[in-house]
């Protein structure tokens, strides 16, 4: 996901959308007008929402936090999954500031193909953060991310792309700097971004070319 999604496109799909209603489940919403199409969840306060969206070609997610720090830098957000089975599962999720009450949202330390492959695995998750008190979301329905992917799939390969290219070139530089413990944690971040991306890919039913 890009971090150079179209900036000033949070009026226009707040025009879209109407007021978000609680719910346990993902919904899909599409506009070919607007060239847009996301998935929602929204926490049972209503105040509190998750959107995946595919926008002019793009992928990106946005968080809704009512009283959220305003502040442009970026702030850590931990989100903790724990179903099925109660096997926890723990993402640092980057956000900043976007517009009004709506976050932009970065992965951390994570590849976005991994967190949102988490995401549809699991039905429970929590997020906590020194800017808020815990949000819990139980969920279902959570297959309508692929439909997301689906209406973005240039989008999706380029996202994989670039991140292959960046490990890549990270392993390229730690080989030659010798710096051995930094080879095995980049050969493990290239594993997992392929095992993630081929997995959300066939989960999404869109084409990924994994390169070697």
């Amino acid at each position: 996901m890009r971090p150079s999604l179209i900036i000033g496109t949070v009026s226009s799909f707040i025009s879209f959308a109407a007021i978000a209603e609680p719910s346990n489940a993902w919904h899909y919403q599409q506009s070919t007008e607007q060239q847009l199409s996301y998935a929602e969840l929204v926490s049972q306060s209503g105040e509190v929402s998750l959107i995946f969206r595919c926008i002019q070609g793009e992928l990106d997610s946005l968080i809704r936090l009512a009283d959220g720090p305003l502040q442009p830098a970026y702030h850590y957000m931990n989100w903790q999954f724990l179903q099925p089975q109660n096997q926890l599962a723990s993402f640092n999720v980057l956000y900043h500031h976007f517009d009004e009450d709506y976050y932009q949202l970065g992965s951390g330390y994570n590849s976005w193909f991994e967190l949102y492959l988490t995401i549809m695995q699991h039905s429970q998750m929590r997020w906590s953060s020194d800017d808020f008190a815990d949000i819990e979301f139980s969920y279902h329905a959570s297959d309508v991310i692929g439909q997301v992917i689906q209406d973005c799939p240039e989008a999706f390969q380029a996202s994989y792309d670039l991140l292959a290219e960046q490990l890549s070139q990270a392993l390229v530089e730690a080989r030659n700097a010798a710096k051995h413990q930094q080879i095995i944690d980049t050969q493990q971040a290239i594993e997992q971004l392929v095992q993630s991306a081929t997995q959300l890919a066939q989960l999404a039913q869109v084409p990924l070319r994994i390169s070697d």
